[in-house]
């Protein structure tokens, strides 16, 4: 969970980590590979751009958790609740394995409750606004969530297209990992194999 969680601060060849780690890396990097070339999400950074320039795409990371959030029960019939304390644990347990500075973050993720806490409105807006404080050239966090709400509409489309895709393609990738033949009658996603997508900050 923590190469899924923190896939970008691993650098270079995974080959001398726990086989498990590499594997939780792989799934991250694949995730960002396919979300930063699938058209939707092309299509929406291509909306935030004139008004959020290269923020935009932090930006929309952050919406895009909070519609994963909204919607959790299109996607999965465990509860949010669930799959968050299952993937607390095992971030806590792997906690060893995280390296700096998602080490340093991971504490006050886990008090926030991250995975949730993007759910409500006032959740994501908050989280812009922490962002955009931390960032070393901070943004304009309220004119950013305006750009998402004048494009909202468009926005909430893309992903409702790209997320179910985004799912059957992280099938497909755990099936190969796990030398599996894909299937109708497949299991569903563990917390450890979920594309579930967040960002390395609290």
């Amino acid at each position: 969970m923590i190469g899924n969680l923190a896939g970008n601060s691993f650098k270079g060849s995974v080959q001398h980590h726990p086989v498990p780690l590499q594997e939780s890396i792989r799934v991250h990097r694949h995730v960002d590979a396919f979300t930063d070339f699938h058209p939707k999400v092309l299509l929406c950074r291509r909306l935030l751009f004139p008004g959020l320039g290269h923020y935009g795409g932090p930006v929309l990371d952050v919406f895009f958790d909070h519609l994963l959030a909204r919607s959790w029960d299109s996607f999965s019939n465990e509860p949010l609740e669930t799959f968050a304390r299952q993937a607390y644990t095992l971030l806590k347990k792997g906690s060893a394995l995280a390296p700096w500075p998602f080490s340093a973050l991971l504490p006050r993720m886990l008090e926030a409750n991250f995975l949730l806490r993007d759910r409500s409105e006032e959740g994501w807006r908050s989280s812009v606004r922490r962002m955009s404080a931390e960032f070393r050239s901070p943004f304009a966090a309220s004119a950013s969530m305006d750009t998402i709400d004048d494009n909202r509409l468009a926005i909430v489309d893309a992903f409702e297209e790209f997320f179910p895709a985004l799912i059957e393609e992280m099938h497909r990738f755990n099936d190969a990992l796990e030398g599996r033949a894909s299937g109708p009658d497949r299991e569903p996603l563990s917390a450890a194999q979920s594309p579930a997508k967040t960002r390395e900050t609290d």
